[in-house]
């Protein structure tokens, strides 16, 4: 099994972004770009824990000096492939898989 497609939305300066994985991903740009961003969301995705507040998408209020959420929610969507027949008795996949 193996991560194919993830859109995160909502997730520290993740405002909408989808990737694509290949055999080989490489994350490359600059510093602050959302590189950590990203892997940080693919180990929520598959650890099931629960996204501290802070982490929502937000900015720095100039005048309060204080982070303001822009969002209520994030939302991940993510794609596998070559997934075990078993996973239809996974948490999280169950009812979820489709044939190719």
């Amino acid at each position: 099994m193996y991560l194919h497609k993830l859109r995160v939305q909502g997730f520290k300066r993740l405002v909408d972004i989808e990737i694509e994985f290949n055999s080989a991903t490489f994350l490359i740009g600059q510093n602050n770009s959302g590189k950590s961003s990203l892997i940080k969301a693919v180990e929520y995705l598959l650890t099931n824990k629960q996204i501290p507040i802070h982490d929502f998408h937000s900015y720095m209020n100039q005048e309060t000096q204080e982070n303001e959420r822009l969002v209520d929610t994030i939302t991940m969507t993510a794609e596998f492939r070559n997934v075990s027949i078993d996973a239809d008795n996974w948490r999280g996949f169950r009812g979820r898989t489709f044939e190719y």
